[in-house]
């Protein structure tokens, strides 16, 4: 999902400026607190709103307990990559990329746990972690170019 700078700011690689907040690929320069702009916050989005759909379609009594807990932490990923590329600098932008990880690998786990519950949902869970595995992976490359 390119931003609304266009295609060069995207998944960020390394810093530029000696770590004053630009974050460089393929050769384009981008502001860290512009999150639109960070194409793992677009993917973010998106496996939110397919989690969100996993969550809506599991039973009632779920509703205020693994809906809730899907909804939150799918939610959280988005959250931290926009909360860090706000902060004030590549540390605690690499902080909060962290904390979206977590966030990442918890709705893994939860989809795990759905398809131990309801087998009847596994297309749909599967789907989620297909989803959320390669997210894991791009936020860990972003945290370690972010911080070196």
């Amino acid at each position: 999902m390119p931003g609304p700078g266009g295609p060069g700011c995207r998944l960020g690689w390394r810093l530029a400026d000696g770590g004053l907040g630009m974050v460089v690929y393929m050769g384009y320069e981008c502001p860290m607190h512009d999150h639109r702009r960070l194409e793992v916050y677009g993917q973010a989005l998106d496996l939110a709103e397919t989690a969100y759909g996993v969550a809506r379609a599991l039973p009632n009594i779920e509703r205020f307990e693994l809906s809730s807990q899907i909804r939150r932490a799918s939610t959280s990923i988005a959250v931290n990559i926009a909360e860090g590329a706000g902060r004030n600098g590549p540390k605690e932008f690499a902080h909060f990329l962290g904390i979206a990880i977590g966030s990442a690998c918890e709705v893994d786990a939860l989809m795990d746990l759905v398809v131990r519950l309801y087998p009847e949902y596994t297309t749909a869970a599967t789907t989620v972690q297909s989803a959320t595995r390669p997210l894991i992976n791009r936020l860990h490359q972003l945290e370690r170019h972010t911080t070196h």
